[in-house]
């Protein structure tokens, strides 16, 4: 498959499986660094970068930084993260490419939204 400007890309860890076990699902979380969210935001044209574990982005962060990830996502490629999203039934039946719907609640002043993603899957280039 090959990603287009304006895709969502989702990330699946397995980190997910381990939920709602705070301590096999949140601690050293698994997850992309800085070069690759530059890569997928500049490179590659992605919209919003979505993952199933609670940061997106490796933690703990490498040393000296404090989540260079969301700051990136946030103040330089203006594109939104999503966290904790449930990808297990597309990755076992092997879909790879879906019509992503997501639309967060409108909340003056919020950091954040919660929203009900759905995945619709799509035929294979």
């Amino acid at each position: 498959m090959t990603l287009d400007k304006g895709d969502v890309v989702m990330i699946r860890t397995g980190r997910m499986r381990y939920w709602p076990d705070q301590e096999k699902y949140g601690i050293d979380a698994p997850g992309i660094g800085l070069e690759a969210a530059k890569f997928l935001c500049e490179e590659a044209g992605a919209m919003i970068i979505g993952s199933d574990n609670d940061s997106v982005e490796v933690d703990p962060c490498e040393p000296g930084t404090y989540f260079p990830v969301h700051s990136y996502m946030f103040a330089t490629a203006g594109a939104p993260i999503i966290e904790s999203l449930w990808l297990e039934e597309l990755a076992a039946a092997k879909v790879y490419e879906v019509a992503f719907l997501g639309g967060p609640l409108k909340m003056t002043g919020a950091t954040g939204s919660p929203l009900r993603p759905m995945a619709l899957p799509l035929q294979p280039r």
